[in-house]
């Protein structure tokens, strides 16, 4: 389970549609071999079908941020469904509130944010304090025990530093999705 960020704009666009055209056709192939018998093609087909999907979400359309250790925006302090859900709101589009007058059951876009609330969304996320883990071995050791972390006993650190560039790597794709979608005027969806 996780929060599922893509800009609207983005995944329309030729690339993307023609990916997941053509990850639907690996799809139907890899579904028509045997894999019982474990054949290469069987094995080749699946890597395709692999590579493909990775295709259909590229990084400047497509953000996942599980709901657990991994998540970005819990070592923000931050939270989708509190923070993030409340812009949604302050954003929604009078089309899809069916109190209002402007109601339209057909309208999908509703949830969006907008350029602007992608803004606000993004400096909530660039003045946030990050909440990292403990840096000593045995801190860090107690650390991804209670959070049920990965701790790599083999490493000097522990897997500490891993760990923060996972975190880093992160939201250097979030904060550029979100720039690159400002600039272009695109919008958010935000399935949290």
């Amino acid at each position: 389970m996780g929060a599922d960020i893509s800009i609207v704009e983005r995944m329309e666009m030729p690339d993307v549609v023609e990916n997941k055209r053509l990850f639907d056709e690996a799809v139907r192939h890899r579904d028509s071999l045997d894999r019982q018998l474990q054949t290469k093609a069987a094995e080749e087909a699946q890597e395709k079908v692999m590579k493909l999907y990775d295709e259909m979400y590229p990084d400047d359309a497509y953000f996942r941020d599980s709901y657990n250790i991994s998540s970005l925006f819990w070592r923000l302090g931050l939270s989708w469904w509190k923070d993030v859900g409340e812009l949604m709101k302050k954003y929604q589009d009078p089309k899809s509130d069916p109190d209002s007058e402007e109601y339209d059951e057909d309208y999908y876009r509703g949830w969006d944010l907008p350029p602007e609330g992608i803004h606000e969304l993004l400096k909530m996320v660039q003045t946030a304090r990050w909440d990292l883990p403990p840096e000593g071995y045995e801190e860090f050791r107690v650390w991804c025990k209670e959070n049920h972390a990965q701790f790599e006993e083999d490493k000097e650190d522990g897997g500490h530093q891993e760990w923060i560039d996972f975190w880093e790597e992160k939201y250097d794709r979030f904060v550029a999705m979100c720039e690159n979608a400002i600039e272009n005027g695109w919008h958010m969806s935000c399935s949290i």
